[in-house]
């Protein structure tokens, strides 16, 4: 219901630039002395201080951004899995869709995505988020279904973390239709999918990540299988998650970006509900949400 952060202001050669420290609780808090981090930062104008691990590692990373930037991000739109929403999709083609699922019986979910599917426009994609809810039987059983619906891109994060070995071993080439997504949630992580040749999808979280240069620097065969998700940051933050994907979208991949309004108005978000991110952030744009803030 609340979301718990610093927004970082850095003034050098006459110009203002701007950072967001945004940690999830219980996801992805680290390092653990992030706070004191800042402090020290505040204290000594170092922003090497704050590292490049975790959230506040992201927080640095932003600092160092010349603005204005050019951002152009496609994002997939997000559909429940609480039955909040009607059993249907607007009539827009090409469109990728992420929807929620464990949350309620299978044999009900997966009736309600054949239904939605069924009047689905061409070119609709999907993609399912089981948020480490399922179990390998019905992981499996959700394969199967996905066999006969190729419009569904991944299935992501079925098994709870830890369990990346039991993935690739019990579904072996199915496993290029999985996605990790906790699983990822730093840089460390991400090194050990790669050590055990994961083939499937990786769901990263700049803003929980660190510093994104790592990923920039991964092979075009493995960044094709990166889709960025934001995660209940401000608007200034959002604008350098934003930048991230556009340095790593693919022509045709939809990230997973739908978190805009998931907050009451308070004046920190400055962005719309939309699935596509497309212009220039400007300074002026960033020291409006900064104001706002303080």
């Amino acid at each position: 219901m609340e979301r718990r952060g610093w927004l970082l202001q850095e003034s050098r050669e006459g110009k203002n630039f701007w950072g967001e420290v945004a940690p999830f609780p219980g996801f992805a808090e680290g390092p653990r002395d992030w706070e004191s981090r800042i402090q020290r930062w505040l204290a000594e104008g170092d922003p090497g201080v704050l590292g490049d691990s975790g959230a506040v590692g992201f927080g640095a990373w932003c600092l160092e951004q010349e603005i204005p930037f050019v951002v152009d991000a496609k994002s997939a739109g997000l559909i429940q899995g609480n039955g909040s929403v009607e059993d249907s999709l607007p009539d827009s083609s090409d469109q990728t869709w992420k929807v929620k699922i464990g949350v309620k019986d299978e044999r009900e979910e997966i009736s309600r995505l054949d239904r939605i599917l069924t009047g689905a426009p061409a070119g609709t994609k999907i993609r399912l988020d089981a948020n480490q809810r399922l179990t390998p039987q019905s992981t499996r059983e959700w394969l199967e279904w996905m066999s006969d619906h190729p419009e569904v891109e991944f299935l992501e994060q079925p098994l709870p973390v830890g369990r990346e070995g039991e993935l690739l071993e019990t579904f072996c080439e199915d496993a290029v239709r999985l996605a990790l997504d906790e699983s990822v949630v730093g840089l460390e992580n991400l090194e050990k999918a790669r050590a055990m040749e994961w083939p499937g999808w990786f769901v990263i979280k700049p803003s929980l990540f660190g510093s994104p240069e790592p990923l920039f620097s991964l092979p075009e065969e493995l960044r094709r299988r990166v889709v960025v998700s934001s995660a209940f940051e401000t608007g200034i933050g959002f604008a350098f998650v934003l930048r991230i994907a556009s340095r790593l979208g693919q022509s045709g991949v939809a990230h997973g970006l739908g978190t805009r309004g998931s907050f009451g108005e308070d004046g920190l978000d400055g962005w719309s509900t939309a699935s596509q991110y497309q212009g220039e952030v400007s300074a002026a744009f960033l020291e409006e949400i900064w104001n706002r803030a303080s």
